[in-house]
């Protein structure tokens, strides 16, 4: 089975069989930036459009990592037109009361919260992502190296730089 068999359209049984492997890493990885489900939906749907459009105007090396790239590269441009950098939170993943706080420990959480995401939300955008890859998706250094398309010693980096950073903050949190 080719990509390329058909210049026009493309291989249907091909793309499809692509889609079945790939769609659901391609989407964890969308997700883990943008941390929006219906935004990375579109993101993989748009990167295998665009597959489609570039394997009508020729052939590409990796076509998984054409696909990992171009979901990335989708998925960081996505943040950047973003009005605010802090509206990627799940639902139901805030920090809730628990009978036994009092409302000034509740406050005190939810303000930590908040200041949390807004370093999250700070970091270079490989570094949000390699973080979050490999706390909240529990990827292995070498599937986030994969998913972002840099060396394994350069997701080392980027996760020690995220944590040195976000290091006080977390350290506060865990004091209370």
């Amino acid at each position: 089975m080719d990509l390329y068999d058909d210049p026009n359209k493309g291989n249907t049984e091909a793309y499809a069989r692509l889609y079945d492997e790939n769609a659901t890493a391609l989407f964890r990885l969308a997700g883990a930036i943008v941390w929006n489900r219906q935004e990375a939906e579109e993101i993989v749907q748009e990167a295998f459009l665009r597959l489609h459009e570039t394997v009508r105007e020729g052939h590409i090396r990796s076509v998984e990592g054409y696909l990992r790239s171009t979901v990335k590269n989708l998925a960081i441009d996505c943040l950047r037109r973003r009005k605010t950098r802090f509206g990627f939170v799940r639902e139901n993943q805030r920090i809730s009361k628990t009978s036994s706080e009092t409302p000034f420990e509740w406050s005190e959480k939810q303000e930590i919260e908040k200041r949390f995401l807004a370093m999250l939300g700070e970091l270079p955008d490989l570094q949000r992502a390699a973080l979050v890859l490999r706390v909240l998706e529990e990827e292995s250094y070498e599937e986030i190296s994969r998913a972002l398309g840099v060396s394994i010693e350069n997701v080392k980096t980027h996760l020690s730089r995220a944590r040195a950073k976000l290091k006080p903050l977390l350290e506060e949190y865990t004091r209370r």
